[in-house]
């Protein structure tokens, strides 16, 4: 199957950039939508939400024309690619649809659910010849970016292992049901933060994941997702990196250490770095912070990719590698039921 051109169509038509469509108005899909404000030769044209009330929320700030079925604004719009940001389950049958328009994807994470759905998606756009980014957003937080620049200039000596924390109540009545549930969601708190955690480990260290052990296990009568996971990895360069997670009523840490043969980083992704080589912590100035900053980046570099042929290092490829890794924790990591 042969990608549907249309950007000289589009061009001639209005000469207004990369027209937009998103296929899910959630929380996240704002953030995409100031992002994609910053970004000259992007425009945002549709939405499609099968909530009414969410919908009409997105049109009134975000001034776009609107669907609650995503394949009519598929049908009826002129796009040249689609941001899709829906429960995890639908990742897969949306992606493909697109791909066989021959619209570019910027596809929220996780990937999909399994390796099997990741491999029908990569199927899809290989076919179609169109552009497939995943939305791993740790490599364009400014925090992470200066972390590494720290790594890479040998300054405090040889990485020789990780400690990433993230606590969180999980189960709190805010988060959709959808989350809550291992059909619809792929899994709990593992596959939820699991591949942000693997994401900022693979980018910091140009490592891939070689090994993994631990347990994990869910004290949550009521849901059939996990709760707390405690996690061994090794990674092909010979570091070693233990992820920590808690989801119940505990407070919130997100906290990621690194340690040197000559010092120790503590970042805050997001918010706050800091680098300790024996005198204490000293904070390292950041220019720029935060969620929105970071998407901009990102639908900058899909905006490269697809017009220019930029390397493309969230392509599908990575991010069925995660999704491999997250299954890999799910199989082979010891499963504690310590509910009682």
């Amino acid at each position: 199957m042969q990608c549907v051109k249309k950007h000289a169509l589009i061009y001639e038509r209005g000469n207004i950039g990369m027209r937009i469509g998103f296929i899910g108005a959630g929380i996240i899909s704002h953030t995409h939508a100031e992002a994609i404000k910053k970004i000259e030769g992007l425009t945002l044209v549709a939405a499609a939400e099968v909530l009414p009330e969410r919908l009409k929320d997105f049109a009134e700030k975000h001034h776009v024309n609107t669907y609650i079925d995503y394949k009519e604004m598929v049908k009826s719009e002129v796009l040249d690619a689609v941001a899709i940001s829906l429960p995890h389950y639908l990742h897969k049958e949306s992606a493909v649809f697109c791909a066989e328009h021959g619209l570019h994807i910027l596809l929220e994470k996780p990937m999909a659910n399994t390796v099997e759905e990741c491999a029908e998606i990569l199927k899809a756009t290989r076919q179609s010849g169109v552009v497939l980014m995943i939305c791993h957003v740790q490599r364009y937080f400014s925090t992470n970016v200066a972390a590494k620049k720290i790594i890479d200039s040998g300054r405090l000596g040889k990485l020789v292992s990780i400690t990433d924390v993230r606590n969180i109540n999980y189960f709190v009545q805010s988060r959709p049901s959808w989350f809550l549930k291992k059909e619809t969601a792929g899994g709990g708190i593992v596959m939820n933060y699991g591949v942000h955690s693997l994401d900022k480990i693979m980018f910091l260290t140009d490592s891939k994941v070689m090994h993994i052990n631990g347990i994990i296990g869910k004290q949550m009568p009521n849901y059939d997702v996990e709760g707390h996971a405690q996690i061994l990895l090794q990674l092909e360069c010979g570091v070693t990196a233990v992820i920590s997670y808690c989801g119940y009523n505990v407070p919130p840490i997100n906290e990621t250490i690194l340690y040197f043969t000559e010092g120790t980083i503590k970042l805050h992704t997001g918010s706050e770095l800091w680098v300790n080589q024996g005198d204490g912590y000293e904070r390292i100035p950041i220019h720029s912070v935060g969620d929105q900053d970071a998407f901009a980046h990102q639908w900058q570099d899909f905006f490269q990719v697809v017009e220019n042929g930029a390397n493309n290092k969230n392509n599908g490829d990575y991010g069925m590698e995660i999704i491999s890794s997250i299954e890999q924790i799910y199989n082979y990591c010891g499963f504690k039921n310590n509910i009682e």
